[in-house]
C-alpha cells in the first residue's frame, strides 16, 4: 500500500531520515514509536503530501484521498455534533449534497439516482453509525445534538476523532489519539480498531493501546525505519534479543535487570490482593523485558525518602463539586494510609479531577470535612502545573529558586536525570515542548520531597521511556500515591487499589483493570444497541422491522466462530515460537521467514473471518 524507498528527510538542519526504507502492506495496525524530536509527526505529514521527502522515493498505491488524518485544530462550528462528525463521511456528504439540488430542481431522475447510490454506501444507517462512534467516544444522547462549539478544547478533540473513525478511508493517520481519552473511551476505541478493515499507522505513548491495537511496530530511531511484527511488548523483546545477539549494552541490560527484579520480588511478597497482585506482576514483566530499551532511556531518577507518618494520613467524608448547584460527588468517603498506592476510575467529567484537587486543597469542600495528618506533605501534580511554571524563566533558575542552598553543580546533575544536559538547563522554559514542561514540573515535585503524591495525568505529553522511568520511580517510592491516569500500563505498574467515580458516588471498585475493561464493553455495548433502536438503523428510508435470524444463518455464525477460534489458536502458538530468542539466530533465518509468514496469512484470514461474522450477525 505505501513504500518508503532510500528516504532522506530533514527539518531545518536536523536530519530525521537517512536512507531509510519502510513498506506499509493492506490491513496493517502499524504503531510508529521513537524519542519526541525523532521525526514521527514529520512521517505522517510526508504521507499527507504536506511536507516533501528531500531525497527517496514515497510510493503510494492508495489516493491520499483515501488518507484520513486525526486534525489537531479545534473545529469551529455552530453545527449540531452528530451532523458535524457526519461530515466525516465524505462519500455520503457528497451524494447528500446532490440529492438535496436535485429535491429543489424536482429531478425525480436525479432523486432515484441518488437514493441508490445511498443505498451501495449503506448511507441511510448514517445516522445510527455517527451515534455509535459518537456514543462509544463518551457523548451523551442529548449531548448529540448540542453545538460544537458549546464543548471544551478535549471534548471537540473526540469530535476530531469521531469524525475521522466515520470515513472511508483506507488509511487512518492517527497522532496521539488516547490524548483527550479517559479509559473507557479507549477501551471502546481499541474494540473498534481492531474491527476495522483499514490501515493504520498511529503514534502513541500508551503501552496497552499499542499491544492492543497493533499488528507491526516501526522504531525510529538513529535516522533508520525498523519493522517488528507483533505489538508492543513482542517489540521490546526482539528488540532486547537484537542488542543481546548483537553483544551490545550487554552490562547496562544486566544491571538494570537486576535493579528491576528488586521490584518484583519487594512486590510480590507484600501484595494484599490477588487480581491487583497479578495485574502488577504482569505489568513489571513488561519493564522486565525491555531493560535494553530502559539502557539506552536518558532519563535516571529516584525519589527522595520521605518522612513516614501516622495513619490514616488522609481521611474524607464529604460533597464535591464547584458550587451548592454543581455537586459532582456526593457523600465522599475515602481513606489513605501512608504506603497506599490508589487509582481514580470512571469517564471524563465524573468528578476523578474533582476528587484530586479536593485532596490537594484546591477546591473547597461544598459539605463535610477532610482530615489531613500534620505531618502530611502533599506533591500535587496537574496540567495547571505546567502553565504555573514561569515561562521566562529557565530548568536552572527554577530549581536555584526552589532551593538557595544547592550549588549550580548539584543542580545540573539533579536536572541531568530528567534529561536537561548541557546547555537545556538555560533554555528558556517559553520554548519547552509540552513533554519537556511536563518533566521539569515532575522534578521540581520530586525534589520538595513529597510523602504523598497526587497525580492527575502525569504520563500527559510523556514519550514511552520518561513513562517507563517515572513507573521504576514510583515502585521504589514509600510514601502514598493517589491517581488519575488513562495509561493503564502506568496504573497497573504503580497502583493496588482502585476506587470508581459514577453517577456522583465514590466506592472501591472490587477488581483489576481487566474486570474493568470488561464492564465498560459490556456497557458500552447495551448502550449501542440502544442507540441503534433509538436511531432505528435507517432515518431517511423509514423503519424496516428487525426480522430473526434462520437457522441457516445461525449454522452460518456458528462455523465462523469455530474457525475463529481455530485462528487464534494458530497465531497464539506461532507467537510463543516467536518469543523464543534461539529463533533469532542466522541458523534459524529460515523458519523465522516461514513463522512471520504464516503469521502474517493467519492474521489476515482472521480479519476476513470476523468481517464475515459481523456482517451475518448484522
Amino acid at each position: 500500500m505505501i513504500e518508503l524507498k532510500r528516504l532522506c528527510l530533514t527539518r531545518g538542519s536536523k536530519v530525521l531520515l537517512d536512507d531509510a526504507n519502510l513498506r506499509l502492506e493492506k490491513n496493517y495496525r502499524l504503531g510508529l514509536i521513537g524519542r519526541n524530536g525523532a521525526g514521527k509527526s514529520s512521517l505522517m505529514q510526508l504521507l499527507l503530501g504536506n511536507i516533501s521527502e528531500d531525497a527517496g522515493e514515497v510510493s503510494l498505491e492508495i489516493r491520499r484521498n483515501d488518507i484520513a488524518y486525526l486534525e489537531q485544530e479545534l473545529p469551529d462550528s455552530e453545527m449540531a455534533t452528530i451532523d458535524y462528525v457526519k461530515t466525516g463521511d465524505h462519500a455520503w456528504c457528497e451524494i447528500h449534497k446532490r440529492l438535496q439540488q436535485a429535491e429543489i430542481d424536482e429531478d425525480g431522475q436525479a432523486i432515484a439516482h441518488c437514493y441508490e447510490q445511498l443505498q451501495d454506501i449503506d448511507g441511510y444507517t448514517i445516522e445510527a453509525r455517527a451515534g455509535q462512534v459518537l456514543d462509544g467516544l463518551g457523548f451523551t444522547k442529548e449531548e448529540f445534538f448540542q453545538p460544537v462549539n458549546s464543548f471544551s478544547g478535549g471534548w471537540q478533540m473526540r469530535m476530531q476523532l469521531a469524525k475521522l473513525l466515520l470515513s472511508r478511508a483506507e488509511l487512518l493517520l492517527l497522532d496521539e489519539p488516547t490524548n483527550h481519552l479517559d479509559v473507557d473511551a479507549i477501551v471502546w476505541l481499541e474494540d473498534w480498531l481492531v474491527t476495522q478493515r483499514c490501515s493504520v499507522l498511529l503514534i502513541s505513548h500508551d503501552r496497552d493501546f499499542l499491544d492492543t491495537v497493533c499488528t507491526h511496530i516501526v522504531h525510529m530511531a538513529q535516522q533508520q525505519l525498523k519493522v517488528y511484527t507483533g505489538h508492543y511488548t513482542n517489540f521490546t523483546k526482539q528488540f532486547e534479543l537484537q542488542l543481546e545477539l548483537e553483544s551490545r549494552l550487554q552490562g547496562k541490560i544486566e544491571k538494570k535487570r537486576a535493579h528491576m527484579q528488586t521490584f518484583v520480588d519487594r512486590f510480590r511478597y507484600t501484595a494484599s490482593k490477588a487480581k491487583q497482585a497479578q495485574s502488577r506482576l504482569k505489568a513489571i514483566e513488561k519493564l522486565t523485558s525491555s531493560p535494553g530499551l530502559q539502557a539506552e532511556s536518558p532519563f535516571y531518577f529516584e525519589f527522595f525518602p520521605c518522612k513516614e507518618v501516622a495513619n490514616p494520613m488522609l481521611r474524607m467524608d464529604a460533597d464535591l463539586g464547584y458550587d451548592k448547584d454543581n455537586t459532582i460527588v456526593k457523600n465522599a468517603k475515602f481513606s489513605l494510609d501512608f504506603g497506599d498506592r490508589v487509582a481514580l476510575l470512571g469517564q471524563n467529567g465524573e468528578g476523578k479531577s474533582t476528587f484530586i484537587k479536593s485532596v490537594a486543597g484546591d477546591l473547597p469542600l461544598l459539605g463535610g470535612e477532610v482530615f489531613r495528618h500534620n505531618n502530611i506533605s502533599i506533591g500535587y501534580f496537574s496540567q495547571q502545573q505546567l502553565d504555573s511554571l514561569d515561562y521566562s524563566s529557565t530548568p536552572l533558575k527554577h530549581l536555584l529558586a526552589l532551593d538557595p542552598k544547592i550549588n549550580e553543580g548539584q543542580a545540573r546533575k539533579y536536572l541531568g536525570g530528567f534529561a536537561f544536559t548541557g546547555n537545556a538547563v538555560l533554555d528558556c522554559v517559553e520554548h519547552f515542548s509540552g513533554g519537556e514542561k511536563a518533566r521539569l514540573a515532575l522534578a521540581l515535585l520530586i525534589y520538595q520531597k513529597p510523602n504523598l503524591l497526587l497525580l492527575d495525568e502525569p504520563t500527559n505529553h510523556l514519550d514511552i521511556q520518561m513513562r517507563e522511568a517515572l513507573i521504576l520511580a514510583l515502585q521504589k517510592y514509600d510514601g502514598a500515591v493517589a491517581v488519575v491516569s488513562h495509561d493503564r500500563h502506568f496504573l497497573n505498574s504503580v497502583v493496588d487499589t482502585y476506587w470508581w467515580v459514577s453517577k456522583g458516588k465514590l466506592a472501591q471498585f472490587d477488581g483489576d483493570l481487566d474486570s474493568y475493561k470488561d464492564m465498560v464493553l459490556s456497557q458500552k455495548r447495551t448502550s449501542e444497541n440502544a442507540v441503534k433502536k433509538d436511531n432505528g438503523e435507517e432515518c431517511e428510508k423509514g423503519e424496516k422491522s428487525e426480522r430473526p435470524k434462520s437457522r441457516q444463518t445461525l449454522k452460518a455464525l456458528a462455523k465462523l466462530e469455530t474457525k475463529i477460534k481455530t485462528l487464534t489458536a494458530k497465531i497464539d502458538a506461532i507467537e510463543v515460537e516467536l518469543a523464543d530468542k534461539n529463533l533469532y539466530s542466522s541458523a534459524n533465518a529460515a523458519k523465522l521467514a516461514e513463522l512471520s509468514e504464516a503469521h502474517k496469512n493467519f492474521k489476515m484470514q482472521l480479519l476476513e473471518v470476523e468481517e464475515k461474522w459481523l456482517r451475518l450477525s448484522a
